[in-house]
């Protein structure tokens, strides 16, 4: 229990470091089950899309290749 705010603190650092699109789009699909509880692959697809065409996933890509960090820019 003493532990606990750095435990929460780490982990929400460690998800502030991922893509924004990549948040954004878990928060959106979070919301869409909540709200149709199943989805069919059309009610997602949109932010498959925009995800994986981002300038963020290209420049990721490149950085993966290249064995650096990824810098996001949310684009």
């Amino acid at each position: 229990a003493d532990q606990l705010d750095q435990v929460v603190l780490d982990t929400a650092h460690g998800i502030a470091e991922n893509a924004p699109l990549t948040l954004w789009a878990t928060k959106e699909v979070v919301r869409r089950v909540q709200q149709h509880r199943r989805l069919t692959p059309a009610m997602d697809h949109d932010l498959i899309t925009t995800c994986y065409t981002s300038d963020d996933f290209r420049h990721a890509v490149e950085a993966f290749l290249s064995k650096r960090p990824a810098v996001w820019t949310g684009r």
